[in-house]
């Protein structure tokens, strides 16, 4: 068990089997967020399987205060090293745990479980207009459009901003590549939708 104390915490968890469940253990008024990175330590080395950002239990009651958050599989696995590092709110003594023993996998994997869609909406932009993705968020698609002149997509830290023709439509996937907090600004569009997952 990995109990979260302080603002970054690392431990290996003895490993039964070649694959988990990696659960989380918060409390329901926890207004902490996390930043989760697995890695699975085999005879060939450690190599990193998955990481996410978890939302914490106070922000929405729907999400539960015990919930499994990963399946990580890796044949011949020794140890899984769990990385936690605070994003935000103060250290909550939440616990990270694994349930071992999953059946009918095969190869090394990460597979986020527990998640729910959210959108957010871009609104018309004359000019360059930010939208905040919130913490806990990860980016799946996002689609703008444009009126009679040309705009721009960008997400800060994340490249050039894409262009947008004028009277024309765009559509990114970064399938979960850009994590919350970002910034995705929106330059003479029409409007459009960001598409996430939350943990």
């Amino acid at each position: 068990m990995l109990e979260l104390l302080s603002n970054h915490v690392t431990a290996a968890l003895d490993a039964p089997s070649d694959s988990a469940l990696i659960m989380l253990d918060q409390g329901r008024v926890a207004a902490t967020s996390w930043r989760l990175r697995i890695r699975a330590r085999t005879p060939e080395g450690t190599p990193l399987l998955g990481e996410l950002v978890t939302v914490p239990p106070s922000l929405d009651p729907a999400i539960p205060t015990e919930r499994a958050l990963a399946a990580v599989y890796a044949p011949g696995v020794e140890r899984w090293d769990v990385e936690a590092e605070l994003l935000s709110g103060p250290p909550d003594g939440a616990r990270v745990f694994l349930s071992c023993g999953l059946e009918g996998q095969g190869g090394a994997g990460f597979q986020p479980l527990w998640r729910r869609f959210e959108t957010i909406a871009i609104p018309a932009a004359a000019g360059a207009t930010p939208v905040a993705v919130p913490i806990g968020y990860h980016v799946e698609r996002i689609q703008a459009f444009t009126g009679g002149i040309a705009g721009s997509v960008q997400v800060a830290s994340h490249g050039a901003a894409a262009p947008i023709g004028a009277n024309s439509n765009l559509t990114l996937e970064p399938r979960g590549t850009i994590h919350g907090p970002a910034t995705v600004t929106v330059t003479d569009v029409g409007g459009g939708v960001i598409e996430c997952v939350r943990w």
